[in-house]
């Protein structure tokens, strides 16, 4: 309902940075209108706490990797852009300074050339 469309763009985007209302609602609806039931989402929250990669990160340097940074995200820290940037030699670290975490689609445009062109 309403309210719960109102919390999801609370957790997605900083105030003053959602994107169009009629295609935020589109958007919202595709990603979050199918409930998961419980047991997925007990083995998502535990792969999320458990994955650990950090020391292999390194092993990417010779993959051209583009790092996006929202710099308002309130459910993934920054930080942690900043820490992969650091780990993955030659990566790419692009900022978005109001970005939340809905950066694809608070951004889509910007993100969306940026990544045809890193694909490039």
């Amino acid at each position: 309902g309403p309210a719960r469309l109102d919390a999801l763009k609370r957790l997605l985007y900083p105030p003053g940075h959602v994107p169009d209302e009629s295609s935020l609602e589109e958007i919202l609806r595709e990603g979050f209108d199918k409930p998961i039931d419980r047991v997925t989402a007990r083995y998502q929250l535990t792969a999320i706490q458990a994955h650990d990669t950090r020391s292999r990160l390194h092993e990417l340097g010779g993959v051209p990797t583009l790092i996006l940074r929202p710099d308002r995200d309130i459910l993934v820290r920054p930080v942690n852009s900043d820490r992969i940037h650091r780990r993955i030699p030659n990566a790419k670290l692009l900022a978005f300074r109001d970005g939340g975490h809905g950066l694809t689609a608070q951004y889509a445009e910007a993100v969306n050339a940026h990544l045809r062109a890193h694909f490039r």
